[in-house]
This record gives C-alpha cells, sequence and structure tokens, in this order.
C-alpha cells in the first residue's frame, strides 16, 4: 500500500490536539495514509535573523524545541496518526512579523540567520523518530534564501546527525528547477501549486493538458538529479480562481465555485494517479470542522472529497 499520500494538517496557532485528531479521524475516512504536521518558527521581521520555535515561553529557549508548547502537541496528534494508520511527516513553517509571504525572507546577515535556522531544525529533528515520525521537509518555500547552496548543505548535515528519516523541501513552482542541494535530500519537494487556466473559465481538457505539460518538465528535472517527486503540498480553494490561481488564500475577496475545486482534483488524479515517478503528494487543507473559512483548500465535506477518494484509491491499488 502506499503510505505516503495523504494531506497536511492545517491547523493554526492555538489548536488542541482534540481538533487534531478529529481532522485526522476524517482523513483516514478518505483513504490517505499520511499526515504532515506544522511547525511554527517566527522571527521579528523580514530581515532579521532571530529565528525562533513559536509558543515558547522562555525567548531564551526559543531554538528548544523542547521547551516550545508545541512538542507536546506534536507527540499527541502524531501518536494518534499512527494509531489510525497514518504516516507522519514534519513541515516547519517560518513566519516574519508584518510579511505576508515567506518567499521573501531575507536576513541581513545570513550567517546568523542559517545558524540560528539549522539550532532549530536539529533540536526538532532530535524529538521525531521517538514520535514515529518518518519524514522531515528541512524548509518551506523561503526563497531568497534557496538560492544559496553551501549554507543549507551545513543545515541538512546537522538535521542528517539528529534524524534517520527521509528529508526533502518544499520549493515553490517557479523555483524548483534550480535549487543546488537536491543531492543531499532524498526526494525533489516542490509546493506544486502549479496553474492550469489562463481564464477563469476553461474545459477539463484544459486542466489535464496543462498538469502533462508541467509534468513533462517535472519528470525531465526527477530525471536529471535522478530522484523522485514529492508534492509536499497540492490543493485548490474552493473559489473561481482555483485553476488560475491555486495558492490564492483571500477567500473572502473570490466567488464560490466548489464544483471548479473537484474538476482541478480530477484532473490531478488523471494525470499523477499512474506515475510512479511521484513518490508522495500532500494535500494542502485538512481541519478539524469549523475551523477554516468555508471557501478555504480543505477538500473533504466538500464535492472534492469524492475526487480525491479516487485518487488516493487508485495510487494505493497501483503501487501497493
Amino acid at each position: 500500500m502506499n503510505e505516503t499520500d495523504g494531506f497536511v494538517l492545517t491547523q493554526w496557532g492555538d489548536w488542541t490536539t482534540a481538533q487534531g485528531v478529529s481532522a485526522i479521524d476524517d482523513a483516514a475516512r478518505v483513504g490517505s495514509h499520511h499526515v504532515t504536521i506544522i511547525v511554527e518558527l517566527s522571527q521579528s521581521d523580514r530581515f532579521a535573523h532571530d529565528v525562533a520555535f513559536a509558543r515558547t515561553p522562555n525567548p531564551k529557549q526559543g531554538q528548544e524545541f523542547a521547551a516550545s508548547q508545541q512538542r507536546l502537541r506534536l507527540a499527541e496528534v502524531a501518536a494518534h496518526a499512527r494509531s489510525a494508520g497514518q504516516q507522519v511527516s514534519v513541515l516547519p513553517i517560518l513566519f516574519a512579523r508584518g510579511l505576508r509571504d515567506r518567499q521573501w525572507i531575507s536576513p541581513l546577515d545570513p550567517r546568523r540567520w542559517f545558524e540560528n535556522y539549522g539550532a532549530c531544525l536539529s533540536s526538532l529533528a532530535r524529538e521525531l523518530e521517538p514520535f514515529g515520525v518518518s519524514e522531515l521537509v528541512v524548509a518551506s518555500e523561503l526563497t531568497l534564501l534557496f538560492s544559496r547552496r553551501r549554507p543549507w548543505l551545513r543545515v541538512i548535515e546537522q538535521v542528517r546527525r539528529e534524524f534517520g528519516g527521509h528529508l526533502t523541501v518544499a520549493a515553490v513552482a517557479p523555483q524548483y528547477p534550480f535549487l543546488r542541494f537536491y543531492d543531499a535530500l532524498d526526494s525533489i519537494g516542490i509546493s506544486a501549486y502549479f496553474p492550469l487556466a489562463f481564464r477563469r473559465r476553461a474545459t477539463d481538457s484544459n486542466f489535464a493538458a496543462s498538469w502533462r505539460l508541467h509534468q513533462k518538465h517535472l519528470l525531465a528535472v526527477a530525471r536529471r538529479h535522478k530522484q523522485r517527486l514529492t508534492f509536499v503540498e497540492v490543493g485548490y480553494p474552493a473559489t473561481e480562481v482555483a485553476a488560475c490561481r491555486p495558492w490564492n488564500f483571500d477567500f473572502q475577496h473570490e466567488a464560490a465555485d466548489l464544483e471548479l475545486q473537484r474538476r482541478c482534483f480530477e484532473a490531478f488524479g488523471e494525470v499523477w494517479s499512474n506515475v510512479e515517478e511521484l513518490r508522495s503528494f500532500r494535500v494542502w487543507g485538512l481541519s478539524a470542522p469549523g475551523c477554516s473559512h468555508p471557501l478555504a483548500f480543505e477538500p473533504i465535506g466538500k464535492p472534492a472529497e469524492i475526487a480525491l477518494k479516487d485518487i488516493f484509491l487508485r495510487r494505493s491499488r497501483r503501487f501497493p
């Protein structure tokens, strides 16, 4: 059975273990075999280097995951996920105050930034195997920082000393071909928000054709690096821009289109369900009932749920 396709648990802030458990049970019901749990980090602004774990009561212990309030929650939710038949990965996401998009984090002192980020990741990695975590995403969508090779090699080396599981990264769609440290990782990780149309209304065949064009390039990159692909995130909002701007989370400013979300997932399944080079995909959008906007990315409880169930089933049969 393919045990790496599943969801990203998109609970933020002060969510509870009970909410995580409820969401994971929903994921298992629709055929998921994997859940990614987010760990939040923060820094004071986009130019700072003071990387620390969020929700750490003592600022002097900001780089020690054991001191973060997130640790116990991760342990409890990961334990439930494993008992529900789910593999578990961890996705660190870095927030900078006053900045909406972490792609533009650009520290004035990169050396100290990498020292602090590496210390946080090492501390996190040290805790993971006892929790049953099998995969760690080393970094997510840090576009300006991903242009560097040597500092990331040092961070990855630090993490390897503490964690024996699968390591990948989450690069945004325009940048993924250009990362220069895939050789230190175990797969090519991508935030797979690829547009499927240039206009808001297009046919299902247009969506599938667009995915095939993206697929051609993705597979070429995978062959070049002799690695498989991990879609660390893939998803579509339940709005009218799902096909042309799948990364868009301004739900309150867009019109609802739940059927378009379903059609986008169906196109994804048509193109990727039988592709062995896709090691894994994780759907962005898994939360407890009432914890997200009704037009957000969550497919469960919407027409897209049926399409997603079919994808999980087809891939589990194709890659037992």
